[in-house]
């Protein structure tokens, strides 16, 4: 539609995993890459069917680390929205227009 709508998000991902190994040999296996962490932000943001809140996205986005990759055992997912909100023009809302509000 002529409407857009969007949010700005700093999302931060902790994980949990059994991931020692690449610290006391010589290997990486079943490692997850810090690319991969910050891809996957961006692949459940897609994947969902509508607009969410950050507490839905987060709560998906642990969901896809902890079932996806075997050695992740527990995920943290912190959202954190950026004060954005639909820019008045003559006193009615602004189909795509949008004013960063700085918090007061």
């Amino acid at each position: 539609g002529s409407v857009h709508h969007f949010v700005e998000w700093n999302v931060e991902v902790v994980i949990e995993s059994a991931m020692a190994h690449a610290y006391t040999t010589h290997s990486n296996d079943g490692m997850t890459t810090t690319d991969t962490t910050k891809n996957q932000c961006y692949v459940v943001a897609k994947a969902m069917k509508t607009r969410c809140s950050p507490e839905d996205y987060a709560v998906a986005l642990g969901k896809q680390f902890v079932d996806s990759y075997p050695l992740i055992s527990a995920c943290e997912v912190r959202v954190e929205q950026a004060p954005w909100q639909r820019t008045k023009v003559m006193g009615s809302d602004h189909d795509h227009g949008y004013t960063f509000t700085a918090p007061a």
